[in-house]
Parts: C-alpha cells; sequence; structure tokens
C-alpha cells in the first residue's frame, strides 16, 4: 500500500568555503532561491520513493541560511509518496510498520555522513490518517555496503507503527457477512413444504455473501494468500451454503417418505377393490353358502394358487397372479417405521440448533485467535519502546 507524507526536511552541514566576515551584529545571511541551485547541497534520496515534488506556493518552498563560519541551515517542504511493504496475514486485525529512509545517492559514509539531530520531538509527527491509527515511531542510523560491497553509505529511518482501523472495515465487510449467515439460518424455521420460500431465499443468501466477497476483493491490494478477513467470509461463504445442502436433504428425504406412503396406499387399495369386486359377482350368480366360505377365504390365497378342490370350473374364483403391487427397488430400502413426519421435522431442527452453535464457537474461536496475537503484539512494541 502507498502512503504519501507531507513534511518539512532541515539539513545542516558545514562548508567552509562559505565563510564571510560579518560587521553587523546578525552573523548570517539568507539566500534567495535562485543562488541556492549555485551551491553545492547534499544529494538526499528518499528510499522506495514512487513521486515527489517541492511545493511552490507561493514561490519554491526551500530555504538557505548561511552563517559566517560557513554553517549552512537548510530548510525544504516536499511531498512524497512511498511504497509500504504491509503483512495482511491478519488484515483487517493487523499492525503495520512502515518507513521514511533518507539516503545520499552518490556519496559514501566518509564524504557525507548522515547523523540525526538531537531526538524525535514528543509530538506525533502524523496529523491524520485515514485508515490507520498512528501508535508512535522511533528513529535509526545504521551503514549499508555500497554496490561494489567495499564501501558503506549512511542511511537514517523513521519507522512508524500503525494501527488499522477496525470499526469501518467491520461494517463493509463483517456486519454484512453476519447479516447474511443469520437470515439464511432464520430460513429454516419456514416450513419446508414451501419449497419457493426456502429456495428462493437460500439461494438470494448465496449470491449475497458472493457478491460482498467480490466487491471487498476487488478494493484491497491484491495479495496471493488468504487474509483473515478472507477466512471470516469464506466461512460464511459456507455455512449460507450448508442452509441449501441441508434442505436438499430434507426435501429428498420428504419426496421418498411420500412416494412410498402413496405406492403402499395403491397397493392396499388395489387388493380390497379386488376383493370387493369379486364377493359382489358371486352375489349375482346366488352362490351357494359353501362356494361363498371359499370365497371369503380368499385373502389367505395371496400367493396367486387356485383352489383345487372345487369341482365347478366356471363359479370358481382364481385369485391372479401379480395382485400385489410392485414396489419401486428405490423405495425397498426405506423403512416406513422410520419414515414418519416427525423424522423429517426432527432434521431440520438439529441442523438448526447446530448451524447457530457451530456459527458462534467459529466466532470465539476466531476473534479470540486474532485479538490474542494483536495484544501480544502490542506487548512487544510497548517493551521495545
Amino acid at each position: 500500500q502507498d502512503l504519501t507524507f507531507t513534511l518539512c526536511m532541515h539539513e545542516t552541514w558545514t562548508d567552509t568555503r562559505l565563510k564571510f566576515i560579518s560587521n553587523s551584529d546578525d552573523n548570517s545571511i539568507v539566500l534567495p532561491s535562485r543562488l541556492i541551485s549555485k551551491l553545492w547541497v547534499p544529494d538526499l534520496y528518499i528510499v522506495g520513493s514512487k513521486s515527489s515534488f517541492i511545493h511552490k506556493t507561493t514561490v519554491d518552498n526551500l530555504v538557505l541560511r548561511l552563517f559566517n563560519d560557513g554553517s549552512i541551515f537548510y530548510n525544504v517542504k516536499i511531498t512524497t509518496t512511498v511504497a509500504c511493504q504491509m503483512n495482511l496475514y491478519n488484515f483487517p486485525l493487523d499492525m503495520e510498520n512502515c518507513s521514511l529512509t533518507f539516503q545520499s545517492l552518490g556519496y559514501t559514509s566518509d564524504e557525507v555522513n548522515l547523523e540525526w539531530m538531537g531526538t524525535l520531538p514528543s509530538q506525533k509527527l502524523t496529523v491524520t490518517l485515514v485508515s490507520f491509527d498512528y501508535l508512535y515511531s522511533y528513529i535509526l542510523f545504521k551503514y549499508i555496503s555500497s554496490h561494489d560491497g567495499k564501501r558503506m553509505r549512511s542511511q537514517l529511518k523513521v519507522s512508524f507503527e500503525l494501527k488499522r482501523y477496525l470499526l469501518s472495515v467491520f461494517f463493509q465487510s463483517y456486519f454484512p457477512a453476519l447479516i447474511m449467515v443469520v437470515l439464511a439460518g432464520l430460513g429454516m424455521w419456514i416450513d419446508p413444504r414451501s419449497v419457493p420460500a426456502r429456495v428462493a431465499l437460500g439461494v438470494t443468501s448465496v449470491l449475497t455473501i458472493s457478491t460482498i466477497i467480490t466487491g471487498l476483493k476487488a478494493s484491497l491490494p491484491k495479495v496471493s494468500y488468504l487474509t483473515a478477513m478472507d477466512i471470516y467470509l469464506w466461512v460464511c461463504f459456507l455455512f449460507v451454503f450448508s442452509t441449501v445442502l441441508e434442505f436438499c436433504c430434507l426435501n429428498f428425504i420428504m419426496t421418498e417418505r411420500d412416494r412410498f406412503i402413496f405406492f403402499r396406499n395403491i397397493q392396499k387399495s388395489s387388493r380390497a377393490s379386488y376383493l370387493s369386486e369379486h364377493f359382489h359377482r358371486y352375489q349375482h350368480h346366488k352362490l351357494s353358502d359353501d362356494v361363498a366360505i371359499i370365497f371369503r377365504s380368499l385373502p389367505s390365497l395371496g400367493d396367486g394358487q387356485e383352489d383345487t378342490k372345487s369341482t365347478s370350473t366356471d363359479l370358481t374364483p382364481k385369485h391372479p397372479k401379480g395382485l400385489k403391487m410392485q414396489v419401486p427397488s428405490s423405495l425397498q430400502r426405506i423403512n416406513p417405521r422410520k419414515c414418519l413426519p416427525s423424522d423429517a421435522e426432527s432434521l431440520d431442527v438439529f441442523f438448526r440448533v447446530g448451524y447457530f452453535y457451530s456459527f458462534l464457537v467459529f466466532n470465539g474461536i476466531y476473534w479470540g485467535y486474532y485479538y490474542k496475537r494483536i495484544f501480544r503484539h502490542s506487548s512487544c512494541l510497548q517493551g521495545y519502546e
């Protein structure tokens, strides 16, 4: 991420060639900006700067004060944009370290040696930050090797410890995802027989949280790893998707149960209608009491065999083969005692309770883990300070 700094650089050095004799009480003079380009100034640059410029309102914002002993005090106001290498694994619960590094462009430490004058002021070095809260800053001085590896260059560095504002990111990402998970869970209180309502609510929740994830990824820095917010959003997506999957399973069980009951009722009604039809037919022919008794025993002839003791070939009822209606093989595995309406509803109740309980456990683990890491990192920084 890029950070833009507006700062006023104060540089001082001594050039014995610029000594002068002053007869007045004031032993210094201020040179106009057109003369500064005629003098030697340190060739400092900001490491990692993408763009920089000197302010020119209303004139060039640079001043050089020359003292009679050759000391020079040089001020320049610049604005620079510096790339900050952030570690976004804990985004947006992260704390970042960004820095401004000053270094001579062509001189080594034997020729130009950079040093800090005094210490940093007690007040904050930054005034306003949009996305971060300023914690503190510290200065560093070190030597680095030059390109040939034989000579050293001096380097000055100001590091800033920043903490990202969580509240704004929470209402842009975490809160909408949380609402979608709760909304998808409330859909499980809708009657499972209301298929359009359940499907519409589940699909709408999945599409909405997908849109949230896509929109946030487009506005955030492109990284090749998962951040803390990515983990939370994708887990919310899995929770919302699980409600759609649960209703598919529930609808399948209820459909198979209704099919089994439907075929079983047809089987019973077919057997009853067959017996009733033949009973009235033989009553019409005025069967004898013995034949009527034999006819009433037909339910015991469910195996489809004929009554070999009857001598009348015209009036002997024959139980046709295939009276039993064949139940589809997909329904033969279903135990009708386990296919009661309460069992299908109990699956919905069980998943409903487990859904919200699991989401609460996940939130407790998630926020506890990351806040523990933030607290540990803050403690280390305070100890360092």
